[in-house]
This record gives C-alpha cells, structure tokens and sequence, in this order.
C-alpha cells in the first residue's frame, strides 16, 4: 500500500507504518527518515536602477535553501541588441561591480550553486543607461562693437531630456558676473554689448531629473 505526504515545512521527519491483521493484532514498522529543507533560491539585487555611461552599479545576490556554501555567477542580457554576457564564472563573491560602457536597458542575473551541484538562476533585474548631461555654446560672432548683438546658442544632449538653459557672462576685465536669464527652454539668447572689453560667456543646463550642468 502507498500513503503520499506533501512536506509543508522544513526539518526531519521520521515515518511508520502499523499494520493490523484480521485478529486486530498491530505491529509498527522501523523508522524511515526524510529531511525536508528549503529549495535552493536565489534574488538579485542593484545599487541602482539608472546611471550614465561611464557609471558603475553593484550586484548584490541573496541565495537560501539548498546545501549551503553557495557559488555565484553573474550575466547580462543587453535589452537592446539582445547580446549575453557571463561577468564571472562560478565564485565566492555575492557581489559584483558593473561598469556601463554604453547606453540602452540591461537585464542582469545571477545563478548560483550549492554544494550539491544544483544551480538556479534570478529574476530580472533592469537598469537603463543613459549619456550623461552635456552642453555646448556658440556665438554667433567673436567680435563685436559697442551697441551691436551677438547671439548665443546652446546644444544640450544626454540626460533626462526637456532641457531649460540659463545664459552668464563674466566680464574678464573687470571679473564681473551677471546671470542673463534664469532657466527658461529657449536655448538661445541675445546679449547686446554695453562696453567695451573682453566677454565669456556660459549656458548652464538643467534636464527635467533636476541634473544642472
């Protein structure tokens, strides 16, 4: 005869059996032991769920169950190009340092193994990589006289995108500075010359994650 048990924790359990025959006599069976432990599991998670290229997150892996002394390997799926990649082969570390070399959404993982041989692998976890804020400015002449207007002219890029730009000037003669506007989403910006000397002039960025650069 058969008898099916479901473990519903963990721990050592131990199983008879008692048999009766048809005079009502019972007996009980030797022992059989069974040890119930946890499935070996593991979870993944990061320092950070964006960064700029050129960034670096941690991984940190959290495994339980199975036979202990656990191994860790971790991969990389790019969302984008659909490229793997194995960042380290088995190991004692649950950490491991990435470095994003280029933009675009990146799925990592870790597996790990017991000591038994059994290895499972994480859930996802996403990180998007993204260029970093960076702006540039132009004028549109080098030289002008008294009285007459230049026009300045700025390229943001990277970032959070939805850009508003603030204009300064530092009279280099004088070592004066005077912020032209406050942060608006024009990316140009008249500057008429009031005197004489010499001019430098600055575009401060502001992306809409608040970044100013």
């Amino acid at each position: 005869d058969r008898r099916n048990w479901t473990a519903q924790s963990i721990g050592k359990r131990v199983f008879y059996v008692e048999v009766k025959d048809s005079k009502g006599t019972v007996v009980r069976s030797s022992a059989v032991e069974v040890q119930v432990s946890n499935p070996l599991s593991v979870s993944l998670k990061s320092s950070a769920g964006s960064i700029k290229k050129g960034g670096q997150i941690t991984l940190t892996a959290n495994a339980s169950g199975g036979s202990g002394n656990y191994t860790y390997s971790f991969l990389v799926n790019n969302k984008d190009t659909g490229e793997w990649s194995r960042l380290s082969n088995f190991e004692n570390s649950s950490k491991r340092n990435w470095t994003a070399q280029s933009i675009g959404k990146r799925a990592f993982y870790v597996e790990v193994k017991d000591s038994k041989g059994t290895v499972v692998r994480s859930k996802a976890v996403e990180v998007q990589v993204s260029n970093p804020l960076s702006v540039s400015l132009k004028s549109s002449a080098e030289s002008v006289k008294k009285g007459s207007q230049i026009i300045l002219t700025a390229n943001a890029s990277g970032g959070s995108g939805s850009y508003t730009y603030s204009f300064l000037v530092n009279n280099k003669d004088t070592g004066e500075w005077s912020r032209l506007n406050g942060f608006t989403s024009s990316r140009k910006k008249t500057w008429t010359a009031p005197s004489e000397g010499r001019r430098a002039f600055y575009v401060e960025v502001k992306d809409n994650s608040g970044t100013i650069l």
